[in-house]
């Protein structure tokens, strides 16, 4: 085993050299306590326009993929991180002025008294809401113009009330016993990485102060500018925080939405796919328009919600959510002819149409990297399509046993793969001297256009354990030939037909040493 480990630091200090990590620091914070529960029956949605689309009965996003399930979606279009908060009760609002609540319709009110933000900066509020025990929809709407005033509907005519300063605006959107809870703070507050974090924090609190069932928190997936932006650090800023605080309750959604979801969409990626991927932006396919590559198409939505459904209802965790991008590669050891061929296939579950690199070490030495990209359709069956296969030849080996070990190198949000090491034993060469006793020969003929046969062969002793098998081949094609040798009828090694012909003009002659049978 140490030799083992040996081997897999040598290959990982080769791929970080060929990967580029990047480690964004964030400030230290208390880890909230988890929830554990099993598949929920009734799921409270906290978020924006991005779980509003998902929260909803089918043939739409949950209702598709959780039938049966209980949804209470109180995701709404425009709201920050801290109005999802509010709506979620967790900033108790209460009037700041007297105000007479007609029969019906609604009616204005001035701002509330409770905000932890200005107006401004808490930005779009809709909630449901009680006042003087009357249900209704309150609504603010700063980002349509800063003077929009606070309004209140109520749901159902009845007497006019007249209630005072300091009444309590009560939310009816408060986390409630019984019901799991799925968090996502979505994408209108982001140049606040530090409020984010707080409200989400406050949410899942107010959560389990109530219920036992689980509360899962969605990773921000892009939005609005590129990886490199202000919007783009912070959201790194933000998922590196919330998975170090909720593990296996943290949902990689951005990552899967990069990783995998083409593939399970049965989307074929394009190259404008990748491109976006690789600017740090969720895939072409995935857009809801040309203009905006923030909220998702159908297909997004379907993929999300697919995704998603694994944690609510499938019991999935990070890690096994995570372990579904790994790469995943085999590895064969053949020794020949004073060397040896490592060969196998490679493939990414980030991208499974795209082929991958694979490195090699001999004896914990690094040999490089080749590309496995040859034609590998005994996968299709399994479901893997692309092209993914890989030989490579090592020359020139002392004789003696060699340990080979390989990593399929991933370029996804997975793990490289390392298969089991293996060790094989390369036999010594033998040297032959310049002149070899001939034991049989034969008249050569040249042979027609569709015949690749050695046309003459002969076999020599060399000493008590080999034997050396010469001859030569010619077809009318030009360039050499490739040879097969078999010892019993069965496959022992190939040769290029390229040593030089005394009697024939070109590179035609072959020997091999062969073991004695």
């Amino acid at each position: 085993m140490p030799q083992l480990s040996r081997f897999r630091a040598v290959l990982a200090a080769a791929v970080v050299a060929l990967v580029s990590v990047t480690s964004i620091a964030v400030p230290a914070q208390a880890s909230p306590p988890l929830a554990t529960a099993q598949a929920p029956s009734a799921l409270q949605c906290y978020g924006d326009s991005m779980l509003d689309a998902l929260c909803r009965p089918a043939p739409q996003g949950f209702g598709a993929w959780m039938p049966g399930l209980e949804l209470r979606n109180f995701a709404i279009g425009g709201m920050t991180s801290t109005s999802i908060a509010v709506a979620a009760g967790l900033h108790q609002l209460s009037l700041s002025r007297p105000a007479v609540i007609p029969g019906s319709g609604e009616v204005e009110l001035a701002e509330p008294v409770g905000l932890v933000e200005s107006a401004r900066v808490t930005g779009r509020v809709v909630m449901r809401a009680s006042i003087a025990g009357i249900d209704g929809l309150l609504n603010h709407r700063p980002d349509i113009s800063p003077a929009t005033p606070w309004r209140f509907t109520r749901d159902t005519p009845g007497a006019a009330v007249q209630v005072p300063a300091g009444t309590p605006i009560q939310s009816l959107q408060v986390p409630r016993a019984g019901a799991a809870s799925l968090v996502w703070a979505g994408t209108n507050n982001l140049e606040r990485p530090d409020r984010v974090l707080q409200d989400i924090a406050a949410i899942v609190d107010a959560h389990q102060a109530v219920s036992t069932e689980p509360v899962w928190v969605v990773s921000v997936t892009p939005a609005w500018d590129y990886r490199d932006s202000l919007h783009g650090r912070n959201r790194i800023i933000i998922n590196e925080q919330l998975e170090r605080w909720y593990g296996q309750r943290y949902i990689p959604l951005d990552e899967y939405m990069s990783n995998g979801a083409l593939y399970e969409s049965s989307i074929v990626p394009t190259q404008r796919d990748r491109d976006a991927i690789a600017r740090g932006i969720i895939p072409h396919s995935f857009w809801r328009d040309e203009s905006d590559f923030t909220h998702f198409n159908w297909a997004g939505q379907m993929a999300a919600a697919r995704f998603l459904d694994r944690f609510i209802t499938g019991g999935a965790t990070l890690d096994s959510a995570r372990a579904r991008f790994d790469a995943i590669s085999t590895m064969d050891v053949e020794a020949s002819g004073g060397g040896l061929t490592v060969s196998g296939w490679a493939a990414d579950h980030s991208d499974l149409f795209e082929s991958i690199q694979v490195g090699v070490t001999i004896d914990g030495v690094w040999r490089g990297t080749t590309l496995a990209n040859r034609p590998s359709e005994y996968l299709f069956e399994y479901g893997i399509p692309g092209r993914h296969s890989y030989s490579w030849r090592f020359d020139g080996l002392s004789p003696g046993d060699h340990t080979v070990c390989s990593v399929a190198i991933g370029f996804g949000a997975g793990e490289h793969h390392y298969p089991a090491c293996q060790t094989v034993t390369v036999a010594p060469t033998v040297s032959v001297a310049a002149t070899v006793p001939v034991a049989a020969t034969q008249a050569p003929t040249v042979p027609s256009a569709a015949s690749a046969d050695v046309d003459a062969s002969a076999t020599a002793d060399l000493d008590a354990s080999a034997t050396a098998d010469y001859g030569w081949s010619l077809e009318e094609a030009d360039g050499s030939l490739a040879v097969a040798v078999r010892i019993d009828g069965r496959w022992h090694t190939a040769v290029r037909v390229d040593g030089a012909a005394a009697d024939d003009t070109g590179e035609h002659a072959v020997w091999a040493a062969l073991p004695r049978p």
